[in-house]
């Protein structure tokens, strides 16, 4: 098997023109997910959440009290996006309003 020799001045462009490859790749494969459930029919679309709504609720944010004190108001119920992953909901919190969480539930209700 023979070496495959890169001048380490190129490995930058060719790691670059890899990653819009990639990146290219990854739009072509949203754009058809996103094209396929557009054509789903109704049932399905139910059960995608779109005739429900899901919510974080009785969200307990961890904040400092000798910092803040009662200056910070923050929800105690948040609607969740449906491309949000249960196991991503408190990141998704947290990047939202900048505060981490201790604990919440997540509601589903019909609309």
């Amino acid at each position: 098997m023979s070496e495959i020799k890169i001048n380490p001045d190129r490995m930058c462009e060719i790691a670059t023109m890899a990653l819009h490859k990639l990146q290219e790749i990854d739009r072509d494969m949203a754009q058809r997910f996103f094209q396929e459930e557009i054509e789903m029919d109704e049932e399905e679309t139910k059960y995608m959440g779109v005739d429900r709504i899901r919510q974080a609720t009785e969200i307990e944010w961890d904040i400092d009290q000798e910092s803040y004190g009662n200056e910070v108001d923050l929800p105690n119920e948040v609607e969740i996006p449906w491309d949000i992953l249960d196991d991503d909901i408190d990141c998704y919190l947290t990047d939202k309003f900048g505060f981490c969480v201790c604990s919440f539930n997540v509601e589903e209700d019909e609309l």
